[in-house]
């Protein structure tokens, strides 16, 4: 539905501007070139589309705006199995200024948590005393893997 609204209101602002000659400025799409993720993290990089010039790039990231320049890539922090949605509209800066038509978007999810390969043994208390305001516990790392400390 929303790419639906997307298109029909792009639809009518080239329909009303074609006539006073803005039209000549809007810039295309932007094309996504890659989006890489790693713990936590997704990457986007993209590029200006084929046609007029785009000047700089508009950027939102889960319903935020991030970026209004011409750099072309951003770094997305999210949790785990967190998700990065990203709308990036290009902008021509000729005459008032216009934006492209349609925003190119992507929704990416970031891998899940990892699950260590490594989990050290439950220490076992080997004795513990007590006075007055203390105690004092000694205890071994118990079996199993390593445990460096």
């Amino acid at each position: 539905m929303r790419k639906l609204h997307s298109l029909i209101v792009g639809i009518l602002f080239l329909f009303f501007t074609v006539g006073v000659g803005i039209a000549d400025d809007i810039p295309p799409t932007p094309v996504i070139l890659s989006n890489n993720t790693g713990n936590y993290w997704v990457n986007y990089t993209w590029s200006a589309g084929s046609g007029n010039v785009t000047d700089s790039y508009n950027v939102s990231v889960n319903n935020i705006w991030v970026q209004n320049d011409s750099l072309t890539f951003w770094n997305s922090s999210v949790g785990p199995s967190g998700w990065s949605n990203i709308s990036i509209y290009a902008y021509n800066s000729s005459g008032s200024g216009t934006l492209s038509l349609l925003p190119a978007t992507n929704n990416t999810q970031a891998p899940s948590a990892s699950i260590p390969e490594y989990i050290p043994p439950t220490p076992i208390i080997q004795s513990n005393a007590k006075g007055n305001y203390w105690v004092n516990y000694t205890w071994s790392a118990g079996s199993g893997n390593v445990t460096d400390s």
